[in-house]
């Protein structure tokens, strides 16, 4: 044991200033790598295939406006609805969406249409200012729309082409939280 002792802090040491276990050691404590299997939630997203976050993966932050990102959205015990949708939306459209979305805003779950309005401000909608939110939730298309269900840890429980809060609904309803809009 005098030997271990004698040797074990000065490699351990060196060891913890190497750049990639630095690196590894972050990302384990920090939980950034763990990952779930899909369960019980089947890809609602055909058109966004493999890009985007993944059912099971974390939800990635991106800047969203200037002093707004994702996890700003996310905070909380609950789950989070956030609808995306890289186009433009008419002030109808926007108003569709949001109400859609207030249907399924019920016992713990927190909704936020993302999205530039072709013309003004909604209140309802959250004003996005950057386009990165888009490239990371896999909008590449100047049309592209998804809707995803972030769970209160911060992994994607649901996801869904355009902007389905009814599918999401439905996806919530199984579970109690929110009722099949």
């Amino acid at each position: 044991a005098t030997v271990r002792d004698w040797i074990a802090k000065p490699a351990a040491a060196a060891i913890s200033n190497m750049k990639s276990v630095q690196h590894k050691a972050f990302r384990t404590l920090s939980e950034l790598d763990i990952a779930y299997p899909p369960g019980l939630a089947e890809d609602a997203a055909p058109a966004l295939g493999k890009a985007g976050p993944q059912i099971g993966q974390r939800a990635p932050n991106a800047p969203i406006a200037r002093h707004t990102d994702v996890f700003d959205l996310t905070v909380g015990y609950g789950f989070t609805v956030l609808a995306l949708s890289r186009k433009p939306l008419e002030r109808d459209e926007a108003d569709r969406a949001a109400d859609a979305l207030e249907a399924i805003t019920q016992g713990g779950v927190a909704t936020h249409l993302v999205t530039r309005l072709a013309v003004g401000r909604d209140p309802r909608a959250v004003f996005v200012s950057s386009a990165e939110v888009f490239e990371a939730y896999g909008l590449r298309e100047q049309d592209s729309q998804a809707t995803y269900l972030v769970r209160p840890d911060g992994y994607i429980a649901w996801r869904g082409d355009g902007l389905d809060a009814a599918g999401c609904g439905r996806f919530l309803a199984q579970f109690g939280f929110a009722s099949a809009a």
